[in-house]
């Protein structure tokens, strides 16, 4: 999860710095500001992921035990890792965007880059996150 964070932390980031360079008007912009820590602790979803990457670790751990067998467990589990944290990036893009929209956002920065101000958005995108997981029956995608 600690990659997933830093690969939104980038993007949000730079993400920001480019639209607002490039609005050198006097016009009002809305921001919206995300916790990204905050969300991954509290989020039902982001908990599914980190028990599943969980069960993931246990599982390989126990089917194999000689020196070989546990490099090829260990990368199976990275690769497991890295498409569960595509999966759950994806996810939380996904209702980032529908947020921005239905918010008219110009942009959306995480907490961690702004000092104060913005609209935080965290609580809605955590919201929504779970609901969506409780309507997909809170099952993997």
């Amino acid at each position: 999860m600690k990659l997933l964070r830093i690969i939104v932390l980038v993007v949000m980031v730079s993400t920001a710095f480019i639209l607002l360079s490039a609005c050198g008007s006097e016009e009002e912009h809305l921001i919206g500001v995300l916790d990204m820590d905050y969300l991954l602790e509290e989020s039902g979803r982001a908990r599914h992921y980190s028990d599943r990457l969980a069960e993931l670790s246990s599982e390989l751990q126990d089917d194999f035990s000689d020196e070989y067998e546990q490099d090829e467990a260990y990368q199976q589990y990275l690769s497991q890792k890295e498409a569960l944290e595509k999966d759950f990036d994806q996810e939380i893009e996904d209702v980032l965007q529908v947020i921005k929209e239905k918010k008219n956002l110009d942009i959306i920065v995480s907490q961690e880059s702004i000092f104060h101000g913005g609209n935080d958005i965290t609580e809605e995108t955590i919201n929504i996150l779970d609901e969506k997981h409780l309507e997909d029956g809170g099952g993997d995608e």
